[in-house]
């Protein structure tokens, strides 16, 4: 490969796009692995992720910076892992802005989502508002769970209880409005 390289580094276009390929498939290796391990806040997004750090590399002519082979392969793992992290960080910026506007949510689609009745949104709205009042850990649940799209174990980390617990509040939740809005 270091050959290869070199040969890419003087100009051979056969040689810079099997070291091109290469790269690829390292940049593919480490975000499958990113995924196997569960690091990826979406196990799917493999193909962007790969994209988008096999994107960074080129643009910064990595090909052709690289003294060496190692240096390359650990450009594409770094490149690859900072995509994860972006893509991380982007994640938990929606989460908490989520967790810090639970007001103006679509009741309507909540509606549809548990098959609850409703003849007018007002009463899933007040619904949720004794939700709020009389169980507040019962309403996190269901928020985080449904608006903010959270894994019942991220919520359980979010309001340090167990996954069991949380489990357990998402089904009173849902079964609380269900009763609520029963006729």
């Amino acid at each position: 490969m270091n050959k290869l390289l070199e040969a890419a580094k003087q100009g051979d276009r056969d040689a810079e796009n099997d070291v091109a390929k290469w790269l690829l498939e390292k940049v593919q290796y480490y975000a499958n692995r990113a995924a196997e391990d569960g690091i990826l806040p979406n196990p799917n997004q493999q193909s962007s992720i790969s994209d988008r750090a096999i994107l960074k590399l080129i643009s910064h002519n990595a090909i052709l910076r690289a003294p060496h082979i190692g240096y390359l392969n650990q450009a594409a793992a770094n490149a690859t892992g900072e995509i994860i992290a972006d893509k991380i960080r982007a994640l938990k910026r929606e989460r908490r802005a989520c967790k810090d506007d639970l007001t103006g949510f679509p009741v309507v689609d909540l509606a549809e989502r548990f098959n609850l009745r409703v003849h007018d949104t007002s009463d899933l709205t007040e619904a949720l508002d004794r939700l709020r009042e009389l169980a507040p850990r019962q309403f996190a649940a269901l928020m985080l769970r449904y608006f903010c799209m959270m894994t019942v174990k991220e919520v359980a980390e979010e309001l340090c209880i167990s996954v069991s617990t949380v489990e357990q509040d998402w089904r009173r939740a849902r079964a609380w409005l269900r009763d609520q809005l029963h006729d």
